[in-house]
C-alpha cells in the first residue's frame, strides 16, 4: 500500500468534501484523526486532591533514601 496524507473538512451535513476518486472495486484503508478540544484537560492529566497540594516539601536529598542500585544509575 502506499500511503497519502489528505486533510479535509466535512460540510455542514457531516460529510468529508474534497476527497479523491478511486477505481471502481479499489481496497482503500482510512485512518481517521480528530483534532483535540484546545480547552479541554487530557484524559489522563492526573492532579493531586486541593487539600494535598503544598503538603510536601522535598528539601534533601533523595537519592540517599535508597541504595544506588534501586536507582538504575550506578
Amino acid at each position: 500500500m502506499q500511503a497519502h496524507k489528505i486533510s479535509t473538512f466535512t460540510d455542514k451535513t457531516g460529510r468529508l468534501v474534497n476527497l479523491p476518486t478511486f477505481k471502481p472495486m479499489q481496497q482503500v484503508e482510512l485512518i481517521v484523526l480528530f483534532p483535540l478540544q484546545e480547552d479541554s484537560l487530557p484524559v489522563n492529566k492526573r492532579r493531586p486532591p486541593e487539600k494535598l497540594k503544598g503538603v510536601l516539601l522535598e528539601t534533601g536529598d533523595i537519592f540517599s533514601s535508597a541504595p544506588h542500585e534501586d536507582w538504575g544509575i550506578s
